[in-house]
């Protein structure tokens, strides 16, 4: 528990970063979808 160096481990962040881009991804897909 020595490695909190400022922040959370870094596979947590990137599978947050991950699921933000997927939802991102879904929510530009529905706007398109409605738009067109």
């Amino acid at each position: 528990m020595a490695n909190k160096s400022g922040g959370f481990p870094y596979p947590f962040r990137t599978f947050w970063a991950i699921v933000l881009l997927g939802i991102n991804l879904v929510v530009a897909g529905y706007y398109f979808h409605i738009i067109q």
